[in-house]
């Protein structure tokens, strides 16, 4: 064979020649029936791949230089990422491009390299086109995988490059592949790369919906080498491995067919869409529980998503303790849908003191959800059981993100006995798919005694579900705590048992996201913001002139879930010398601390700094003209964790109340800096008035009914703020002694003014007692004859009692059409005038759709179903029925629910029109 001098190849000839040394997985025998796979055995480690990722939106998970580099931007620290690599004792690196512009360039340069010296290979992970936000405006540009972008030929080309230079690049994947890439385009991506190295694979990332999908693997047939399967349990947790054999049984049923490989992805830092983020235990737990699959060869790998590498210091936000650093966590899965019976409980055995001539127990709760105005009719259900009967309960929330203090009197319950089973549960009686995440704490008992009600340590009380869908369990501040998530992962790799309680660490208690400061911009509840009106908090900084870029970085937070109806109420701006270079909905900031705008990340604003000496940044909360007429719910957005680059302050982490100007032109709009940024406190007392129907010129009474939940006996007194141009006294109405644990209601009249428009007004009630003051709001709705409205407008707000996972579809009228699949439904409520003798419902809709009605919101008859299966809305058309044979009467409520009438073909009762015609005396 004549030698060629390597000096004298092209380029592509000297990668194809390199490519040719590498072995071929067309030499491998055909895999046999029930043989692992073995398209990717030429890059599988012995015993499997085991890695460690870089995720998207999670915290710890890269480590960056402290500095910018002359090109103004932290590159990757590449010997600090090795160490913790090794440290946790992972044999792959899934490498994430995405979050920076300089993160092809330090892998090329420097990562690639130094990992293959420390035996690591590497997996490239790059994001869809969904995932990349570019715009010709460096600050509205924010994250995405560059410097090729959405052209994935080219990183075909380019990743195949590299490998053949760095032979530990073994392949590449796109994340939320949700096939948005065509076969052909993947064709074309495997065509260009398998030409320079054929052994370089490609995988995508497939959840379990489609990796299950016979369909996904015919489509993409011959066009990728492997899946990456994202872990989430039954229903969206990272809690409960146990769903890991079943689940990869059903998916190798599948892949194995194409002989396609399989990495399991598992959530080992924060996932967004989970209540309670992974613990130490439930990481160590999921790779034992892939480890025989590994074992096997059935399975290619694992990879650790977001996996705290940077070690260091906890997040404070981690720890959900009211007092001390443990408490219990009652918390339905997002995504999941309980049904009635449901539960997740904790209990144990008291203690009683015969002696003590009265029982009580005092326990804190909180949540994140939050129904100011009582839009809700059915929510889940807290309970306290003794001996298993119940005692008390309660299914309205609390201000979402505020603790609150209960009493409930025991005495009748434990008269006369020496021991008692208490039992502290979260139910659903109705089925019900809410968010929201169930936490309690510090429960001390009165005459009786309560081992461990602080939590602080994990035993004394007995953890039960009879549902998957709310995961029960006993938290502490350290589960949380990076360290102790690298030291599981090290361990189960390395088959060793679990520890606990590896490092108790230093609990903070409080929402910031570091330490205990943390910058605040608030709407007061129960004002009204008027458009343009805002509050902001500035300071001046000091610019470098020396520096080649200028960028500012920051995460924010609200300590309670979005409010329905109020996305355009208020916005947040960061402003750079009164430019806006940073916006967003006051209304979609989530209750976790995130980077920007989830695709933005760091903002670059060379633009607006490049050759000043000195800018004025700001951070504002404004009001926005807005349709809606309800009083403001509380809103609370946290500012955490400024870094900059060229620019310089002091103050950035908001330990301090130095540094920031605040400003205000409304008085229900405030900021400050909160240097022990506790999470809030109610007061034990719950005020809550319903709403009503009312015509111009009537009367109508607004019950408030008024809870004690302390210990003490209540007394005070209940004001009422009606709408501009109503008249009123604001006289203060008393309110009889309530006991502790009791409740009491007055009724106060409100006579509507006979030029009342029809539409929504409301009035809010001030309760103010000796255990606190409270506030609540209730609506009137001031209606004439009719009731109509399309879904998705503003007129169907007042009605709308529960969306139920409900959906908007195609425009129809003056809205959209609303429907509900499956195991969904959606829910209106109309509280019939007194006057009313009759009358008609007729409901626009269409598909397969099955209508209920009640008089209650519990108790259901069905009064109208498609009983074909029409998925075209070919039937879509006018029903209507007479109210008198849907025994609906003036005086009380009407209900009216869309189910699906074939729950599992997913084509449900779609709705286009609401209209109700009522007969008066």
């Amino acid at each position: 064979m004549r030698m060629v001098p390597i000096a004298s190849l092209s380029l592509i000839a000297l990668l194809a020649l390199a490519a040719s040394m590498l072995p071929s997985p067309a030499d491998a025998e055909p895999r046999q029936p029930g043989e692992p796979a073995k398209i990717n055995s030429v890059h599988r480690p012995p015993g499997g791949m085991l890695a460690a990722q870089t995720g998207g939106n999670t915290v710890g998970d890269v480590i960056r230089e402290a500095e910018p580099r002359a090109d103004g931007y932290r590159h990757i620290d590449t010997p600090a990422t090795i160490r913790s690599l090794q440290r946790v004792g992972v044999n792959t690196y899934v490498y994430l491009i995405w979050n920076s512009p300089a993160d092809w360039q330090d892998l090329i340069e420097e990562f690639a390299p130094a990992a293959a010296e420390a035996k690591i290979d590497l997996w490239l992970y790059l994001v869809p086109p969904s995932e990349c936000q570019d715009d010709p405006k460096p600050h509205l540009s924010g994250r995405c995988s560059r410097p090729f972008e959405k052209d994935y030929v080219r990183w075909a080309e380019e990743i195949a490059k590299l490998s053949v230079r760095q032979p530990n690049v073994l392949a590449w994947a796109l994340d939320d592949f949700f096939s948005q890439l065509p076969p052909e385009q993947v064709a074309e991506m495997q065509r260009v790369q398998k030409s320079i190295n054929p052994n370089l694979g490609f995988y995508t990332t497939v959840y379990y919906d489609e990796a299950v999908n016979p369909e996904f693997y015919e489509r993409y047939e011959g066009v990728i080498d492997g899946i990456i399967y994202p872990y989430t349990g039954a229903n969206s947790n990272t809690q409960d491995a146990s769903r890991i054999g079943p689940n990869l049984d059903l998916i190798l049923a599948q892949t194995e067919q194409h002989d396609l490989g399989v990495v399991l992805l598992a959530y080992t830092g924060r996932y967004l869409s989970a209540i309670v983020p992974p613990t130490d235990r439930y990481i160590h737990d999921v790779i034992k529980e892939t480890q025989p699959y590994l074992d096997s060869g059935r399975l290619h790998g694992i990879t650790l998503y977001g996996l705290p590498i940077a070690g260091g210091t906890q997040m404070s936000d981690y720890n959900r303790a009211r007092t001390g650093a443990g408490w219990l966590s009652l918390a339905p899965e997002v995504f999941a849908r309980t049904q009635a019976g449901d539960y997740a409980q904790a209990e144990q055995k008291i203690t009683v003191d015969p002696d003590a001539e009265s029982y009580g127990l005092e326990f804190s709760d909180f949540d994140t959800h939050y129904d100011q105005y009582g839009t809700a009719t059915t929510y889940h259900t807290r309970q306290v059981l003794i001996d298993g009967e119940v005692v008390w309960e309660s299914d309205r929330p609390g201000s979402g993100g505020t603790w609150h203090r209960r009493f409930v009197d025991l005495t009748e319950a434990l008269q006369g006995k020496t021991s008692a089973r208490l039992t502290l549960r979260l139910t659903d009686k109705t089925g019900l798919s809410l968010w929201t995440g169930v936490m309690i704490d510090d429960v001390t008992g009165h005459g009786l005694t309560i081992k461990n009600g602080g939590f602080e340590t994990r035993g004394d009380w007995e953890v039960t579900t009879n549902n998957s869908a709310i995961l029960p369990g006993l938290h502490h501040f350290s589960d949380f705590d990076p360290e102790n998530a690298l030291q599981a992962a090290a361990d189960a790799f390395q088959v060793r048992p679990f520890q606990p309680d590896r490092r108790p660490g230093a609990p903070v208690l409080g929402d910031a996201m570091y330490g205990s400061g943390r910058l605040r911009l608030a709407v007061e509840p129960f004002t009204r913001t008027a458009a343009g009106t805002c509050v902001s908090a500035s300071q001046r900084l000091d610019v470098d002139p020396d520096s080649p870029r200028y960028e500012i970085d920051f995460f924010e937070f609200s300590p309670h879930a979005t409010y329905p109806g109020f996305l355009g109420a208020h916005q947040l701006t960061v402003t750079v010398d009164g430019e806006t270079v940073w916006t967003r909905d006051a209304n979609s900031v989530y209750p976790f601390w995130e980077n920007g705008n989830g695709l933005q990340g760091p903002v670059d604003v060379t633009e607006f700094v490049q050759g000043k000496k000195n800018v004025t940044l700001s951070f504002r909360l404004c009001g926005l003209q807005h349709s809606d007429t309800r009083p403001n719910p509380p809103i609370d957005i946290g500012f955490d964790r400024l870094r900059t680059v060229g620019l310089t302050g002091e103050n950035f982490d908001f330990e301090e109340e130095d540094g920031w100007t605040f400003e205000s032109d409304a008085e229900g709009l405030t900021g400050s800096v909160l240097t022990k940024a506790a999470r809030a406190e109610a007061p034990p007392v719950a005020a809550r008035a319903q709403n009503r129907v009312a015509r111009a010129g009537g009367e109508v009474t607004i019950p408030v009914a008024v809870g004690n939940e302390s210990a003490e006996q209540l007394t005070g007194t209940i004001t009422l703020d009606l709408p501009d141009g109503w008249d009123g006294d604001g006289t203060a109405t008393p309110l009889d002694p309530v006991p502790a644990g009791g409740s009491a209601s007055v009724e106060l009249p409100v006579t509507v003014p006979a030029g009342a428009a029809e539409g929504s007004y409301w009035v809010v009630a001030t309760a103010k007692t000796s255990a606190g003051t409270v506030r609540t709001a209730a609506r009137i709705q001031v209606i004439g004859t009719k009731i109509e409205f399309t879904p998705g407008t503003v007129a169907e707000g007042p009605w709308l009692d529960q969306a139920g996972g409900s959906q908007l579809d195609g425009e129809i009228f003056d809205g959209r059409g609303r429907f509900a699949d499956g195991a969904t439904s959606f829910t209106y409520r109309v509280d019939l005038p007194a006057d009313v003798t009759g009358g008609t419902l007729t409901l626009h809709i269409g598909n397969q759709y099955k209508v209920s009605v009640s008089a209650d919101g519990r108790t259901w008859r069905t009064v109208l179903t498609e009983e074909r299966e029409i998925r075209d809305l070919s039937n879509l058309g006018d029903r209507t029925l007479d109210l008198a044979d849907l025994d609906a009467k003036g005086g009380t409520p009407l209900f009216v629910k869309v189910e699906d009438s074939f729950p599992t073909d997913g084509w449900g009762g779609w709705l286009g029109r609401f209209t109700l015609t009522m007969i008066t005396e």
